[in-house]
């Protein structure tokens, strides 16, 4: 299944409000590769649950585990 998310916080590696398509691995894992053609390198990224008091709904925050600073959220 095919997530689509968004940066949201970077370190400075990934662009913030870039979207990237990922790919749900076993473990509930998103594998995300970046848009190089010449890097094949693919991340795998964590989620979490953020609450949000004004919408009283939950949503999905991906990060990377391991590396501070970059997270992004499901947009579909």
């Amino acid at each position: 299944m095919t997530v689509i998310v968004e940066c949201i916080e970077t370190n400075g590696d990934w662009t913030v409000g870039h979207r990237y398509a990922g790919e749900l691995v076993s473990g509930g894992f998103l594998a995300l590769k970046d848009d190089d053609t010449e890097d094949d390198f693919e991340w795998t990224a964590d989620s979490r649950q953020e609450y949000d008091r004004e919408t009283d709904e939950f949503e999905t925050i991906w990060f990377l585990p391991g590396i501070e600073g970059v997270s992004f959220r499901e947009i579909e």
